[in-house]
């Protein structure tokens, strides 16, 4: 199945192409099956702006996922100071304009070091795409293992959508790299959290610390994730 070309549109956010002029210049295209676990995982595409970082833009059934540029910053502020986004991740301290674009910083810097990071993720939707959080995985600490996360918009939770961008990102990730472990913190009580993240491979493994706060430690290794059953692995609830 090919995917619809697309665009970024000038503030970063992928846009339905209508047309089929484009400049070669800009675009380079590589067109591949959108089951985000099928091997190998390579980028849908790379859009290149002259004098500008590419962006890899890779979708799945429901969903586009671009790599973070810095034109996010604005998309980024708004997820940031979700109600629930800053309830989960922030405790409830409003984020800043300057702690997002540090932040977002930190993020790009990860792209650069790994060619992954969090992905920007959009729902596909009959017209442009909207934006719905933000999904993937960057080093835990000094240490070899990397840690996964996702934040949506508190009205787009419950969907099956995390789990979707989710089991890309995991693949994306392992294909690009040798890390071995993935690890992920959860609020104590956040029992929908919990039930995603055992859904997509992730195994409780105690209580620890996390930012200063004793949250629910889950992991999985390279071979537990690749070892599930491909029926399995396709399943998003």
């Amino acid at each position: 199945m090919l995917i619809p070309p697309l665009v970024v549109g000038v503030n970063g956010s992928p846009s339905w192409v209508h047309s089929s002029r484009h400049s070669a210049r800009q675009i380079k295209t590589r067109w591949v099956s959108s089951s985000p676990l099928l091997e190998p995982i390579r980028p849908v595409r790379s859009i290149v702006w002259p004098g500008r970082i590419a962006m890899t833009i890779c979708q799945t059934e429901r969903l586009i996922l671009t790599s973070a540029r810095p034109e996010h910053e604005a998309e980024l502020i708004k997820l940031h100071n979700d109600p629930l986004v800053q309830k989960l991740n922030y405790r409830n301290v409003p984020q800043t304009a300057e702690a997002v674009h540090k932040w977002l910083g930190w993020l790009l810097a990860q792209w650069r070091k790994n060619g992954f990071g969090y992905w920007m993720v959009y729902e596909k939707l009959d017209g442009d795409p909207v934006f719905i959080g933000r999904c993937g995985l960057c080093d835990y600490q000094d240490t070899g293992d990397l840690e996964f996360a996702w934040v949506f918009f508190q009205d787009k939770v419950g969907r099956g959508l995390g789990p979707e961008a989710a089991h890309f990102t995991i693949a994306h990730a392992l294909h690009n790299s040798t890390k071995e472990k993935i690890i992920g913190f959860i609020e104590q009580g956040n029992a929908r959290a919990e039930s995603a993240a055992k859904k997509i491979g992730l195994r409780y493994r105690g209580d620890r610390l996390y930012e200063g706060k004793l949250c629910r430690y889950y992991e999985m290794t390279r071979d537990q994730y690749l070892s599930r059953p491909r029926i399995e692995q396709d399943r998003c609830e």
